[in-house]
């Protein structure tokens, strides 16, 4: 059986390598949500909680 991991994110409402940077320097993981037939939903992680 799978095991599911719950993560906490925040929505970004940039999207963009400028964008992705400055999450990383903030110390977050920058992350994208595709699928189920929706556009796709930028988010970022902390990183401490990520891994």
């Amino acid at each position: 059986m799978a095991t599911v991991k719950e993560l906490k994110a925040t929505a970004r409402p940039k999207a963009g390598k400028g964008a992705a940077r400055a999450e990383r320097r903030a110390g977050r993981v920058p992350a994208v949500i595709y699928g189920d037939n929706k556009s796709p939903l930028t988010i970022s992680l902390d990183d401490a909680e990520a891994f």
